[in-house]
């Protein structure tokens, strides 16, 4: 796994490293409900911060956040007075929003500002906004958790398929494995499958 304390410092020093996160979820997703997948505690409350300067109602969340106060605003969310939650890890295991808060939404926007290199976590962030088909979710990869910045596939797609095996894999075996090739479209910067033209735009 990176290194947490540096990917946090380099994050908040510099928000153009990951993109701006905040303008893409207004841009293309304003109004869905969304969590953003930060690199830190810190950088967490610094985006839901910038969120809410913006005009995005906004909440962040962590494991120290008392119970009655998450599971209010998880409610809050639900019932759409919050459109985004933000958070480190808190959101990235075992979140069930329905379940949660008894409310039957689905999350609809994944601002994913934190690198990985776990497939496992990776997919568990993906796996938020994709637990019913046909999947209703936008995904921001503002990490290149997808793609890395040299356009190679670093996890690949959130719906390709996966041979999950028991035994540990080299760093040679996961790149020989690498998923399926993907290609970013130069003009609305979505992720797909290569094709002649982007099905996005």
């Amino acid at each position: 796994e990176f290194q947490q304390d540096a990917l946090s410092a380099l994050s908040i020093a510099d928000t153009k490293n990951t993109g701006d996160i905040v303008g893409t979820y207004i841009q293309h997703a304003m109004g869905k409900l969304g969590v953003t997948f930060a690199t830190s505690i810190e950088h967490s409350i610094l985006l839901a911060e910038e969120y809410r300067q913006r005009g995005v109602p906004a909440a962040h969340v962590d494991g120290d956040t008392p119970p009655d106060i998450l599971l209010a605003t998880i409610k809050a969310y639900a019932r759409r007075e919050l459109l985004q939650l933000t958070c480190a890890d808190l959101l990235v295991f075992g979140f069930d929003l329905k379940a949660f808060s008894g409310i039957d939404v689905t999350i609809e926007a994944i601002s994913d500002g934190a690198p990985t290199r776990s497939i496992t976590k990776q997919k568990q962030k993906w796996g938020r906004g994709m637990r019913m088909k046909p999947y209703p979710v936008l995904i921001f990869d503002h990490a290149g958790n997808a793609m890395n910045a040299n356009g190679t596939a670093n996890h690949g797609l959130p719906d390709d398929d996966y041979d999950w095996k028991l035994a540990g894999r080299t760093k040679a075996q996961r790149q020989a494995e690498a998923a399926s090739p993907i290609k970013r479209c130069n003009t609305c910067y979505s992720t797909h499958r290569p094709q002649p033209t982007c099905p996005y735009c």
